[in-house]
């Protein structure tokens, strides 16, 4: 995947940074929605559910790769970042880089879902023991004793996409 950059390294690092910040913005936002404001009817379209969270983040997905396709790439993910270099010749020299800028991204946007909800969590969450599911996932051995996954199970399912192609 070597790449003749049209772009400079600052522009591609603003639009990791930008589509990451899409990404996770509308991503825990619908993941926030839904979880802060339950249904009281099982199925009810207005509050969300799973059918919700589930095109949230495939919009999210969408969104933020076409913020970022044409100018970096949109790789949106560290994980991806280093899975290229490393088996698809993408520059070395921009792993660090690419991976601060969608890290940023993605801790400004949680940051900025935390406050707008930050209300509905402390009245949900008084204590904001329960909620974290809300900006991260978690193992199914983390849930269930004697799970069949590790945490490398998330970067798998994360790569995945990105060999079938790129």
């Amino acid at each position: 995947m070597k790449m003749n950059s049209r772009f400079p390294l600052v522009a591609e690092l603003i639009a990791e940074f930008l589509g990451t910040f899409v990404l996770i913005l509308l991503g825990t936002g619908v993941v926030a929605m839904v979880v802060l404001f339950p249904s009281q009817t099982p199925g009810e379209i207005i509050h969300g559910g799973y059918t919700n969270i589930t095109l949230g983040w495939g919009l999210a997905v969408t969104m933020g790769i076409y913020i970022a396709g044409k100018i970096s790439g949109a790789h949106l993910n560290p994980a991806v970042t280093l899975a290229l270099a490393v088996f698809r010749g993408f520059s070395w020299r921009k792993v660090l880089p690419y991976s601060i800028a969608q890290t940023a991204g993605a801790f400004a946007a949680a940051a900025l879902v935390y406050q707008n909800y930050l209300p509905a969590f402390r009245q949900v969450d008084p204590q904001l023991e329960k909620t974290a599911g809300v900006f991260t996932t978690f193992s199914l051995s983390h849930r269930v004793a004697g799970g069949i996954s590790g945490p490398g199970d998330r970067y798998r399912l994360t790569l995945a996409p990105h060999f079938c192609y790129h």
